[in-house]
């Protein structure tokens, strides 16, 4: 999944493309006020379509983007998530909770320019095709060939950071947010479905 956003001129483009053939819970969908896209799969569709009263995948993640839910907070899975708000100009960019399905990003302060994918390369060829700068980071570069992995958020580009557990992107007129998802509202989330487990049980007896 590749995003380009301005926050200058509101202009937005998204292509959505698999990359893994196990991704089932990917699809592509535009409206006059909205635009969504997401790759990956979710692991507990038929639970939320039940709290929700949604009957497919699709509507649950339209529904749950236009509520303004945080996402990862209600679904379970390995996915990325790209909603675009036309009229208000707002992105939110989403993955799972932990981060499993990795989100790149770029973004230029100076251009309003906001670029992620869920390819690193792919976002650094992105940063070249637009002539945005971007330069190496030799820390990250060390890391990578010490442990093989990117460390904390770093990677081979100093400019190109990469979406950790419990955080999503937020990007509007005025520049982007970086939000992280406070332990206690999940642990909130967590108390009401086990209330509601109860009940339940309650009700059977």
């Amino acid at each position: 999944m590749n995003v380009l956003y301005n926050c200058n001129s509101g202009t937005f483009g998204i292509s959505n493309q698999v990359h893994q053939k196990f991704e089932k819970d990917c699809f592509l969908k535009e409206t006059n006020s909205y635009y969504l896209a997401t790759c990956g799969f979710f692991l507990n569709s038929e639970e939320c379509l039940t709290n929700y009263h949604t009957d497919s995948p699709e509507q649950l993640i339209i529904h749950l983007a236009l509520s303004r839910e945080v996402i990862p907070t209600i679904v379970k899975g390995i996915y990325a998530i790209a909603f675009y708000q036309k009229d208000t100009r707002e992105v939110y960019v989403y993955n799972d909770l932990l981060s499993k399905h990795s989100l790149y990003y770029y973004f230029d302060s100076t251009s309003g320019t906001l670029l992620v994918s869920d390819s690193f390369f792919e976002t650094l060829q992105m940063v070249k095709e637009h002539g945005l700068s971007y330069t190496i980071d030799p820390l990250g570069v060390k890391m990578m060939l010490k442990h093989r992995m990117f460390y904390d958020n770093l990677t081979y580009i100093k400019e190109i950071k990469f979406l950790r557990p419990f955080e999503y992107l937020i990007a509007r007129r005025d520049g982007l947010e970086l939000q992280t998802i406070k332990r206690g509202e999940m642990l909130a989330r967590a108390e009401d479905d086990f209330a509601t487990a109860d009940d339940e049980d309650d009700f059977l007896d």
